[in-house]
């Protein structure tokens, strides 16, 4: 596209728009935002309230005629996880760009669905999961691809919140509307950065998940078997204090551990090494912007993340079943 204003439609207003989406577009700048819209009566006016940019934007209920009256050059989609798969097949078919926030859709096959369409329609489908721009995985994962742990062997990743609490009452309790709990929410993250640094493709799970009285899963550990032999080792755990990740990713060469926002590698022997200097953060929404306008490539594609869906489809059958469960 040309270099001026990418005329943008916002379908969800609370949230994680106002305070991530709205902000990073209004300081990578080039944007005009044309409509908004939300299930929620008074979204889009308190967001107007807290933005003063986006005056010029008209309010919708029903994002279907923000579509068809603004006819956006690209949407942001940041809705309960059950609605996003209308909302990125209607804004693909209306002409719209799309960065969707994560977990995607639940299943494979709609994943597919719409990776396919978005091809068809020649438009950016990007999934909002923020670890792709981050300068220290992205750093891990030119590592691993340079060979600097040698083959990967195993990998351990752990995260725990406060989940249960700080959601009970809300959407993301509700399985008809959240499809899936902790695992499938904020533990979507760690699932996408594992296969994001890796770049292998998972082939086996096993998963059991336990919901603490909820109606969704709080805590869930899953054994996941990677091509050539891998292992990944899941814990996400939604009824702990505070939040907190580590990663470990080992190589019959060398390993990389991160503990509280810092990265160590071992490169034989017992000595660790800490590595620093990261560029500067790169935010999704910049991402997004500049594979809109061909400036660079879409680093979270829907042909990507669909090994995150594919994952996370099959530990939720493992965890019903009791059974491990192949992923082809």
């Amino acid at each position: 596209m040309a270099k001026e204003d990418i005329r943008v439609g916002l379908i969800g207003c609370g949230g994680v728009m106002q305070w991530q989406h709205i902000p990073n577009l209004l300081k990578a700048g080039g944007v005009r935002f044309v409509g908004l819209t939300d299930a929620a009566p008074g979204a889009p006016e308190k967001a107007k309230e807290k933005f003063k940019e986006l005056a010029g934007a008209r309010i919708f209920s029903d994002y279907r005629a923000m579509l068809s009256e603004c006819r956006p050059d690209a949407v942001i989609i940041g809705t309960p996880h059950a609605l996003h798969f209308n909302q990125i097949k209607d804004s693909l078919n209306a002409g719209c760009h799309v960065l969707v926030e994560k977990p995607f859709v639940t299943g494979a096959k709609p994943a597919a669905a719409l990776g396919a369409l978005a091809k068809r329609k020649k438009k950016v489908l990007m999934i909002s999961y923020q670890r792709h721009f981050d300068p220290m995985y992205r750093y891990m994962r030119e590592q691993v691809r340079a060979g600097r742990i040698g083959k990967i062997q195993q990998v351990v990743a752990a995260l725990g919140q406060d989940w249960l609490r700080g959601t009970k009452g809300s959407w993301r309790q509700d399985p008809k509307i959240s499809e899936g709990g902790q695992f499938n929410d904020s533990g979507s993250h760690i699932v996408d950065v594992c296969l994001f640094i890796t770049e292998l493709q998972p082939k086996e799970v096993f998963a059991q998940f336990e919901n603490r009285g909820a109606r969704v899963d709080i805590n869930g550990s899953a054994v996941v078997r990677l091509e050539g032999g891998a292992l990944l080792s899941l814990n996400i755990g939604g009824n702990t204090p505070g939040f907190w990740e580590t990663l470990t990713i080992s190589g019959d060469k060398g390993a990389m551990f991160v503990h509280k926002g810092q990265l160590w590698i071992h490169e034989g022997g017992n000595t660790a090494s800490k590595v620093e200097g990261f560029p500067g953060y790169h935010h999704v929404d910049t991402g997004f912007l500049k594979a809109v306008r061909g400036e660079g490539p879409n680093e979270g594609s829907a042909d990507f993340v669909i090994r995150a869906v594919k994952l996370t489809e099959a530990a939720y059958k493992s965890a019903k079943t009791g059974k491990p469960v192949k992923i082809a």
